[in-house]
């Protein structure tokens, strides 16, 4: 009789197995607890509003309300709207950035509350600041406290009525420059893409006031500025993520100014060599660079040590703060001017009331574009208003608490120091209740007699109260000249290359046509 002995490999596999068996199980299970530990971390916080009895929309782990922002369903401002909706009648609610809770204030005298009249409660934005390792967030949209305070009192000179009326020669220049490259395209009744060209203009525009630089990137697609100015409307999931998750220092310091924009270098090497080569020839120029180096010099001798509460005018400095008004102004301008000229190719019989119009002015100014002429076109004005209302640069703007706590007026709600508060732009601007219609395009709501019906803080394009856009003025005079300038000359209408509406592109941090402004270009024939 035989005996069946066993194969070796059962034998020896068996524990094997079962030790792989183990191992497996294990894994599984510390990844299970991993997953269970970082699901009651992102969430750890979802009781802050219930235990405050606040209305609240409920969030998604990590991602808070903005997790269709992030995977490219929603532009930001396509986001904000439907939180406003939901939170409206309560005038306060609760919403999740990322892991952070949120206090959006939905109602406009609330709004007025926390940007002006409680101002010393809520003096900061909360954004990421590091002085030592990320000198690009050193700038005055950033600074908390005191040395915002410093730096806001050193920088309002620089926008005076006097300073812009003394920059308006150099941004002339720059308007005449492009009504020569687009009268190329209008002798021939051509359809162009004009977001390229209004990008190279606004970069030739920033370039030229700010910086005292003939940029030439309407002549030149492959100028150095031009193609830096590129970088800022690539969308990034980067810079949305770190939007979404924003305030978070831990965060901030992953992904900091010089990783979401690649061009530190670029602007500290520029503004250090304009400097010195103005210091060097005795070159004075009526620019934003010239401003802030008179800054520099009555901060001549300061240090840190000395005047802590400061923040001195080094070229790092400055380069931060041209940094910031080069990246807003190309947004600003390009986008706004061209939203502008999409909706009046729809509606020509208002285009060409404005034409009228801005031609009317300029005759009773010796044919000139003035800084008085622009204050005296109405329409224009009104025109602009209702594209910044339309497509404001900011959907949300942000506070943090800066005192011990703070109760909100009429309510029982008690807010901490660090509790981070909202104002939802987007969604008081598309507000049927105070803007009927809200998706359509009307100028006339702002007109004097329409705006005297509406609360002052429903319309907030450039914020509020003493942290208002400290450059809004300039952005509103660099606007209305570009569109003076070139309706005046130019009649623009749709074509079949023209998108209705426009499809915007996702992972940015403003509204952003995804295909360009499409429209074709007609050289207006003056009325006799």
């Amino acid at each position: 009789m035989k005996v069946k002995t066993p194969s070796l490999s059962v034998v020896t596999n068996t524990p094997t197995m079962a030790l792989l068996g183990s191992l497996l199980l294990d894994t599984l299970g510390a990844l299970a607890i991993l997953l269970i530990l970082g699901y009651l971390y992102a969430t750890k916080d979802n009781s802050f509003f219930k235990k405050r009895g606040i209305p609240y929309v409920r969030p998604l782990p990590f991602v808070g309300n903005f997790g269709s922002v992030l995977i490219g369903r929603h532009t930001f401002p396509g986001a904000v709207r439907p939180l406003y909706k939901q939170l409206k009648k309560y005038r306060v609610g609760g919403i999740f950035s990322g892991l952070s809770p949120v206090v959006l204030i939905c109602n406009p005298e609330l709004v007025k509350v926390v940007l002006t009249r409680d101002f010393a409660s809520f003096s900061d934005h909360g954004s990421p600041f590091d002085e030592e390792n990320d000198p690009m967030s050193v700038n005055l949209f950033n600074m908390p406290g005191v040395r915002w305070k410093n730096m806001r009192a050193k920088f309002s000179p620089v926008f005076t009525s006097g300073k812009l009326k003394q920059m308006l020669p150099l941004m002339l220049e720059c308007s005449d420059e492009l009504s020569r490259v687009l009268r190329h395209h209008a002798k021939r009744g051509e359809t162009v893409e004009l977001k390229d060209y209004l990008v190279r203009y606004a970069t030739d525009l920033i370039g030229t006031c700010a910086f005292g630089i003939s940029c030439n990137s309407l002549q030149d697609s492959k100028s150095e500025f031009y193609v830096t100015s590129l970088k800022f409307f690539q969308p990034s999931l980067l810079f949305t993520l770190r939007f979404v998750i924003m305030n978070n220092k831990f965060v901030a310091k992953l992904i900091p100014f010089k990783r979401l924009f690649p061009v530190n270098e670029f602007f500290i090497n520029l503004i250090a060599k304009t400097i010195n080569y103005r210091k060097t020839n005795n070159v004075v120029r009526n620019d934003l660079v010239q401003q802030m180096m008179k800054v520099q010099k009555k901060d001549e001798g300061k240090t840190r040590e000395s005047h802590p509460d400061e923040v001195i005018f080094t070229d790092v400095v400055i380069a931060a703060q041209a940094f910031l008004f080069f990246a807003a102004g190309l947004d600003g301008i390009a986008n706004t001017v061209g939203f502008a000229l999409h909706h009046l190719s729809l509606d020509p019989q208002l285009q060409d009331d404005l034409a009228d119009e801005i031609l009317s002015v300029v005759n009773q100014h010796d044919g000139q574009i003035t800084y008085q002429g622009l204050h005296e076109m109405k329409l224009l004005e009104m025109v602009v208003s209702e594209i910044l209302r339309m497509y404001s640069p900011a959907a949300m703007l942000f506070r943090i608490v800066t005192t011990p706590s703070y109760t909100i007026p009429d309510t029982d709600i008690t807010l901490e120091r660090g509790q981070k508060v909202a104002i939802p732009v987007a969604g008081l601007h598309y507000d049927p209740e105070i803007y009927p219609e809200p998706e359509r395009f009307d100028p006339y709501r702002f007109s004097e007699e329409n705006m005297s019906k509406r609360h002052q803080y429903a319309y907030l394009p450039f914020g509020e109260g003493p942290r208002i856009c400290v450059a809004n003025r300039m952005a509103l005079l660099k606007i209305k000249l570009t569109l003076a300038a070139i309706i005046k000359d130019f009649r623009f209408s749709v074509s079949p290359r023209t998108e209705v509406p426009l499809p915007m592109k996702r992972h940015t941090f403003s509204v952003t046509p995804k295909n360009g402004f499409y429209l074709t270009l007609e050289e207006r024939i003056m009325k006799s």
